[in-house]
């Protein structure tokens, strides 16, 4: 059976194991999305591999090559809640951005001067004269391009505000090489923001001064960087 209807809103009726077994397939605008892979997300929250559940059911329906979670707490460095650079980045120019870099990343500024939520491409909340700047070339802005500056063609990101009172940012990137994402690609992402958006906001309801963020993200970072 095949549920035709645009992803606004996990309907109730969907929730349940035998709808979900019933009802494989929803549609994501236009595009077809595997219930099986929202009920994975669903899944993991709690756990470390929900960012990975969100970063499989995202690329069903855009491709991307990177993506990382940062929580950004008003006037605090922010918390690395997860890394999806993979061997794209090193540890030190992870560092560089977290010791104060990302004071100029547009995420970071509309993260803690309350841009609304939703899903944004970096160029709808930088400044205008940023893209020309020798900082956007910087391996400090975008860590994974510490080895090839110039190597990202876009980074999107979803905006999603924490319970505990701070801002998550949800990047999404594609290497020089790709298109940018196109107008479909963005429509079928924000057809899964209410997922995203709960998802996230699940997973992390406290500050990292709690532990939960901070024992989340330190697990990641030793992984990639032992």
């Amino acid at each position: 059976m095949t549920v035709r209807t645009r992803i606004s809103y996990i309907p109730k009726e969907i929730c349940g194991a035998a709808a979900l077994a019933a009802a494989p397939m929803i549609y994501a605008g236009r595009w077809m999305t595997d219930l099986g892979m929202i009920a994975a997300v669903v899944g993991q929250i709690g756990t470390p591999g929900l960012p990975i559940a969100l970063d499989g059911l995202l690329r069903s329906v855009a491709e991307f090559d990177m993506s990382v979670i940062f929580g950004y707490p008003y006037g605090e460095r922010p918390c690395l809640l997860y890394d999806g650079y993979g061997a794209h980045t090193t540890r030190s120019a992870l560092d560089a951005y977290l010791l104060g870099a990302y004071l100029l990343d547009p995420f970071y500024t509309a993260s803690v001067e309350g841009h609304p939520p939703g899903l944004w491409r970096m160029r709808e909340l930088a400044p205008d004269d940023f893209f020309q700047s020798d900082f956007y070339g910087a391996a400090e802005v975008h860590p994974c391009i510490s080895l090839e500056p110039g190597s990202l063609v876009e980074e999107i990101g979803f905006l999603v505000p924490l319970p505990c009172g701070f801002t998550a940012a949800y990047s999404l990137m594609r290497k020089t090489g790709r298109s940018e994402f196109d107008r479909g690609e963005m429509e079928r992402l924000r057809a899964l923001e209410p997922i995203v958006r709960e998802a996230v906001r699940s997973q992390w309801r406290q500050p990292a001064s709690n532990g939960v963020a901070g024992s989340l993200a330190v697990g990641v970072v030793e992984a990639v960087y032992p």
